[in-house]
């Protein structure tokens, strides 16, 4: 738990004092601010009685026994996983959580379990690969974050790429940002305000006003969008392929 919890630490950019019992008066005469004092649940009435009271004061047994909290959070988070996923997949059956404890510490695995087979999550299709990191975004914006996406439309149907925006759009308290190459999305976002940019050949953003019976997924594959010309036909590709002659 000690070398955990110091990884952690530094992990976080924080700064972690190490010192024995005898030693924590010095530490705090140092010069440093402590923002927090953890200890061994042995010596945590001796340690108390030294800590101002000032500096939060915890045990290592106290912050490792949220783990399994944790683990419990985790456990209905996937829960909801395996919803979202039988959405799109609906011979899924479950989830199942594999997971190897190494002390206070749990290393846990997906496997995805089907009508005629199993398989991990680091073994699935790449669409459902997709569709697991989504499930992801699609949390953190219900829980009012602001996510950012490049390319939302890869491995993924272009269906189910409006079916998740309305959804968003619908139910969340928290904005998606995202990058696509997919003009679908814009069939659904062209009527809300402030929803679609361009980003054109010289970097330029333009911003996608409404007027009138416009659309833009209509107007961009025909160059009508500022700074974002399409100027490549078909014709453009003979003599690409076939014979040299």
């Amino acid at each position: 738990p000690q070398v955990q919890t110091i990884r952690n630490i530094l992990d976080n950019h924080a700064l972690a004092v190490c010192v024995q019992t005898n030693q924590i008066e010095t530490a705090l005469k140092s010069g440093i601010k402590f923002d927090l004092a953890i200890t061994d649940s042995q010596v945590f009435k001796e340690v108390s009685k030294i800590i101002p009271q000032n500096i939060p004061l915890t045990s290592f047994s106290i912050l490792f026994s949220r783990l399994k909290n944790d683990f419990e959070a985790y456990k209905i988070k996937i829960n909801k996983l395996s919803k979202f996923l039988k959405v799109f997949r609906n011979e899924l059956i479950e989830i199942k959580i594999e997971n190897t404890e190494d002390k206070d510490s749990y290393y846990c695995s997906k496997k995805l379990i089907y009508t005629d087979y199993e398989i991990d999550s680091l073994q699935e299709s790449s669409g459902i690969k997709k569709l697991i990191k989504l499930f992801d975004c699609i949390y953190g914006c219900v829980e009012g974050k602001i996510v950012f996406i490049d390319d939302l439309d890869s491995n993924i149907n272009a269906v189910y790429i409006n079916t998740i925006l309305e959804y968003i759009n619908t139910n969340n308290a928290g904005q998606l940002c995202f990058t696509s190459h997919n003009l679908y999305p814009m069939n659904y976002l062209y009527s809300f305000s402030n929803s679609i940019d361009f980003i054109g050949e010289t970097t330029k953003v333009v911003s996608w006003v409404k007027n009138g019976n416009y659309r833009p997924y209509k107007l961009f594959p025909e160059g009508m969008i500022a700074d974002c010309p399409f100027n490549i036909d078909s014709i453009d590709l003979l003599g690409v392929f076939g014979s040299e002659n």
